[in-house]
């Protein structure tokens, strides 16, 4: 029973103080997304309002949903199920839900939805038809996240990972979805040709990026991975942004955790945002080439050298020349 497995291993492995900060991060995220909405000249104002409202009023369910903390919303949620002891045992959260069904149990969506997601699995996820993101417990620890890092490092992890969530809601998929998570059309008709037009640019540039698996060469699917490589794209910008909102304020404890790491002194705060964000995404990529073919991700080099060729920030911070590789006269922008 997932939940209940879910919720002890959060209730002794999240602590407030982690909760509260990474809701901190999340606001500031919003914050740095509805920031760039505003400033968005593609958009017709009425899309552009109505976008701002999608973000304000994306959920987010930190480390595990509030509703099932009450033991009594556990019980409710188990209590038609029959176990059978069988061997090899393959209880899933999906055969839970078919079991509930099955014994007559009716369960509203978002209650479905719950139930069928993996509290335990080390994932972010956005789901579109409630409007949340889901930052699980079992994703809040070490390499990603940490309550004594420093800012700058949780920024460049976690506050990515939040930024690449929040841009799924208005990616090529999310985009189709309102506020309630229903599928509606709230784009005109010129936004959604200039939406379409600015998503050209990411599939012609992922098109062209290639790959090798033992000394074999292949090139990315530019459409089949759209959605994330939007995501990817405006995460690295959402995450510095809202780091460099969260040192507005410059209290005592802000300049702490902002402190040049021993040995890391020829570095500045700007490029260790980078380094950590491309740490995030450090891998030995040794899949076989069909994996990729599947796979809705760009391989990790890819996520992060093109997101990074198309950050303004990135060229600032490492003082890239325009026209180099790192810094080309044509980006890709969209959010």
């Amino acid at each position: 029973m997932p939940m209940q497995t879910a919720k002890y291993y959060t209730d002794r492995k999240l602590t407030e103080s982690s909760r509260k900060e990474v809701k901190q991060i999340i606001e500031y995220v919003k914050e740095s997304m509805i920031t760039k909405i505003q400033k968005v000249d593609w958009l017709d104002e009425e899309t552009k309002n109505y976008a701002i409202e999608k973000a304000m009023k994306m959920k987010s369910i930190i480390g595990y949903p509030e509703e099932f903390n009450n033991p009594k919303t556990l019980y409710e949620n188990y209590k038609y199920l029959d176990i059978e002891i069988s061997y090899p045992l393959t209880l899933s959260p999906l055969n839970t839900y078919y079991a509930l069904i099955k014994n007559g149990n009716t369960l509203k969506y978002h209650e479905k939805f719950e139930m069928q997601f993996n509290y335990l699995e080390s994932n972010a996820y956005y789901e579109q038809n409630i409007n949340s993101m889901v930052i699980p417990a079992s994703f809040l620890h070490l390499p990603i996240y940490s309550n004594n890092e420093k800012d700058y490092i949780k920024y460049g992890k976690l506050g990515v990972v939040i930024g690449h969530e929040l841009t799924h809601g208005f990616d090529n998929f999310g985009r189709n979805y309102d506020v309630n998570g229903k599928k509606n059309n709230w784009w005109t008709d010129n936004d959604d040709k200039d939406f379409n037009n600015l998503s050209q640019c990411f599939i012609d540039q992922y098109n062209s990026f290639s790959y090798s698996i033992n000394d074999e060469k292949y090139y990315v699917n530019g459409t089949f991975t759209l959605a994330e490589n939007i995501a990817d794209n405006s995460s690295v910008n959402r995450g510095y942004e809202s780091w460099k909102l969260s040192m507005i304020n410059n209290t005592e404890k802000t300049v702490q955790h902002n402190q040049n790491l021993s040995g890391l002194s020829d570095y500045s705060l700007e490029q260790l945002f980078f380094i950590a964000y491309g740490q995030y995404y450090c891998a030995k990529n040794t899949e076989y080439a069909q994996y990729w073919s599947y796979n809705v991700h760009a391989p990790d080099k890819a996520r992060v050298n093109l997101s990074l060729q198309n950050s303004e920030y990135f060229a600032k911070a490492f003082n890239c020349p325009l026209g180099s590789p790192m810094n080309p006269k044509n980006k890709c922008l969209l959010w």
